[in-house]
């Protein structure tokens, strides 16, 4: 009907409703912002209107979404006299759906993480509870029978019904029965508290020694002299043994076999949430072609520093765990300020020191996650207060999180950036020597240069362990596009280690 009227009008040379056509006509379309009316003239319009002045902006390429732009379209309105309409739209609306599709894609990502973590997480607590009631029920063996849950079959009902089976037996002898039943709750006991398998069988070995009874559990079936080697039949794993009445041997093979498959399962859940994380660090980082392996890396620099300082089991896997999510607040972080060549600006400084925090919410939510919360936040914190968030003193920041600083920072210095090359690791050592007692813990420095050569041919081998595997053909486009100078604009604020 507007194209109609718009040549009924300009055919009768009435210019005056034929702006009035053009406003109804720009009207509309929300997405069409100028039109331009040629007739006799094929050079220069007779009427135009705009809604904005957007010709400044550039013309539209092949990609629609990756920056403002406009893009034109011709239409013959009559042939006599010939008119012709050119019509310009802008792809802003387009733009803004596109970048709403982009945040809603990340959080249901975001989610799905939390969302398997917490499924892999109950997976742990189901069998922590069906381990612990089994220590529940040794209190009454009597009542075991009763207990058990017809519908519910795993290896857990087994492990009752053995344990079951095996006091019928040991109520025959009173002295027999009372050190097996010892022995028993002891194993349990501590299969419920063990972090790792190896922990585990290191405590069984050492219970055995204590209580004089001559067995020790194996990997292999090589044994001391004097020992024979037994393979039990459902772990596994091997039993070297002095000889014992087969009547004990027996019933104590089953109940190392029977808490060995427990603890193994019990193992194989904790290997798969590790791995979880571990897929996605590696997703964090992949945001940018320029981190791909940051956080494996900076995991495997913290616990070698770990291991020197000779922390426990369980805080090295915090430890490992906290440096592998070190990074997950910069999904909050726009990419293009990740891949910034050169200094950023003190706008993009300030939203890209608020990753420490966004990565705290992100995780608080999640219960297995508790005690590496510190690192995640406090891990750009330095030791004369002025690291961010919170500017903590050397002797408020939490002991993982400054062995995480600091291998973030030797990770980063020696890492290529698009804003950098790679610090030789002997400059990396004096900056984190200059800066002992100021920014970095003393103690932690220290380790890393009487661990230098060590630390150092550690990273090489995994950098060359990355190198050797073939990188995806977008990942090296985008390390091209970053490294062109041509593509970026000036900055003013200085990086920090690790962004």
């Amino acid at each position: 009907m507007v194209s109609r009227l718009l040549y009924r009008d300009i055919k009768n040379f009435n210019y005056s409703g034929t702006l009035s056509d053009l406003e109804a006509f720009l009207n509309s379309d929300s997405r069409l912002v100028g039109v331009e009316v040629y007739t006799f003239m094929q050079t220069y319009p007779v009427a135009k209107l705009f809604k904005s002045d957007v010709r400044h902006l550039p013309r539209c390429s092949k990609d629609l979404f990756k920056e403002p732009c406009i893009y034109v379209e011709e239409a013959t309105l009559a042939k006599d006299p010939p008119t012709r309409l050119v019509l310009y739209f802008s792809n802003r609306a387009l733009l803004s759906t596109y970048r709403i599709f982009q945040a809603v894609l990340l959080m249901f990502d975001i989610y799905l993480f939390i969302a398997t973590v917490l499924f892999l997480w109950a997976s742990y607590s189901g069998i922590k509870k069906r381990i612990e009631s089994i220590v529940q029920l040794l209190s009454n063996p009597l009542e075991l029978q009763k207990k058990f849950d017809k519908k519910k079959k795993d290896e857990f009902l087994e492990i009752e019904k053995k344990i079951y089976k095996l006091y019928k037996a040991i109520r025959k002898e009173f002295n027999f029965n009372f050190k097996l039943l010892t022995l028993s709750s002891e194993l349990l006991y501590y299969l419920v508290k063990a972090e790792a398998l190896e922990d585990f069988i290191s405590t069984v070995n050492s219970l055995f020694k204590m209580r004089n009874i001559a067995v020790k559990v194996a990997k292999t079936p090589q044994c001391p002299k004097g020992f024979t080697s037994r393979r039990l039949s459902h772990s596994g794993f091997y039993v070297c043994h002095r000889k014992i009445p087969s009547r004990f041997l027996e019933t104590i093979l089953n109940i190392i076999d029977t808490v060995l498959l427990a603890a193994k399962e019990k193992e194989k859940n904790r290997r798969v949430l590790l791995q979880t994380i571990e897929a996605f660090a590696k997703a964090i980082d992949a945001m940018s072609p320029w981190t791909r392996g940051h956080s494996s890396r900076v995991a495997a620099v913290a616990e070698f520093i770990g291991r020197k300082l000779e922390l426990s089991e369980k805080e090295l896997e915090n430890l490992k765990i906290g440096a592998l999510l070190h990074d997950i607040g910069k999904l909050g972080v726009p990419v293009s300020i990740l891949d910034k060549n050169g200094k950023l600006t003190d706008e993009e400084y300030e939203i890209i020191k608020k990753h420490p925090e966004i990565g705290y919410r992100i995780l608080e939510p999640i219960e297995t996650f508790k005690e590496i919360l510190p690192i995640v936040l406090y891990h750009h914190e330095r030791c004369n207060g002025s690291g961010y968030p919170k500017g903590l003193k050397c002797e408020e920041i939490p002991k993982l999180a400054k062995i995480v600083a600091v291998a973030d920072v030797i990770e980063a210095m020696t890492a290529k950036r698009p804003y950098k090359e790679p610090h030789p690791f002997e400059e990396v050592l004096k900056h984190l020597k200059e800066n002992s007692g100021k920014l970095y813990d003393p103690k932690i420095v220290k380790v890393v240069e009487e661990n230098a050569q060590e630390l150092k041919e550690l990273l090489e081998r995994i950098r060359e362990d990355e190198e050797s595997q073939p990188a995806e053909r977008g990942d090296r486009q985008d390390r091209q596009r970053a490294s062109d100078p041509t593509q970026q604009k000036g900055q003013t604020c200085p990086r920090s280690g690790g962004d």
